[in-house]
Formats: C-alpha cells, sequence, structure tokens
C-alpha cells in the first residue's frame, strides 16, 4: 500500500506546481551494475586514508520495499502522463566518518543496514592506525519530472 501513497503524492504535487514546474526525485538507485545486485547492496565501504582509499566491502541494506514501491509509482506516474521524464541521472555520494562508532551510530538511523561481520573486522583494523576515515559511497538516481 505503500505504493498508493506515493502515487497520491506525485498527483498531489503534480497538482500544485505551476504549469511548467519540475520535480526533483533524488532517491537511492537500486538498478542492477554488473556482477552485483543493486538491490542487495545499500553502499560501498572503503577506508581513506592519506589520499588513499582501501575496499573494504558493502554496506548490505535488509530492505529496499519503500524505494522498490518508488520506483514504481514513478513509473506509474510517468506511464499515466502526470509527468514525463525531463531528464535522469546518477550521482555517486559519498559519506564520510572518522570511526567505526560514528558510522554504526549514523547507520542505527538506516534501520535495516547493516557492516557484515568480515568488513566489520576489516575496518577495526585499518582504523587501529589514525589519521584516516571510513568511506560509505551510495549511488543516487536524480530524475527530473515535468509537468
Amino acid at each position: 500500500m505503500a505504493h498508493e501513497g506515493m502515487v497520491h503524492a506525485l498527483r498531489e504535487i503534480h497538482r500544485v506546481l505551476t504549469p511548467v514546474g519540475l520535480l526533483a526525485d533524488l532517491r537511492p538507485d537500486r538498478r542492477l551494475t554488473p556482477g552485483m545486485r543493486r538491490r542487495d547492496v545499500l553502499a560501498r565501504i572503503s577506508y581513506r586514508r592519506e589520499g588513499r582509499e582501501v575496499p573494504v566491502g558493502v554496506l548490505e541494506e535488509g530492505s529496499f520495499a519503500d524505494d522498490e514501491a518508488a520506483d514504481r509509482a514513478v513509473r506509474r506516474v510517468l506511464r499515466e502522463g502526470t509527468f514525463t521524464l525531463a531528464s535522469t541521472e546518477t550521482l555517486p555520494f559519498r559519506y564520510y566518518f572518522r570511526d567505526l562508532d560514528s558510522a554504526e551510530d549514523y547507520l542505527e538511523s538506516r534501520n535495516t543496514a547493516n557492516i557484515d561481520t568480515p568488513t566489520r573486522r576489516r575496518l577495526e583494523v585499518l582504523a587501529r592506525r589514525p589519521g584516516g576515515e571510513i568511506v560509505l559511497l551510495e549511488t543516487l538516481r536524480l530524475n527530473i519530472l515535468r509537468k
């Protein structure tokens, strides 16, 4: 039912937009990427120190129900002609954390996001050296919808 609520919200946005109005829809990109199902991976994790980034693992997401419902809602209003797609683009978005505790504090707000045990262990080892930071790289999709 989240899908119906999102369709309703998009229709309300359409109603209040000026005749030439635009809607920016920015969300995590859950499209398939070669060799990895985006729906299982929220972000790539690396450790950055002295200008070098070392890949460490991935941040997993337990549920993408809201993202999938939003994708269906946007497809529906485009199919119905409520909006037209003016442009779409994917953007890398980086989150920086000074240590593992800071990253985990942030992840608590994401409810279903988690760092698996092997990735956590690698981060703990790397973070013992001062001067580094944890980097989460998430791919976002920006859709510009035209009324």
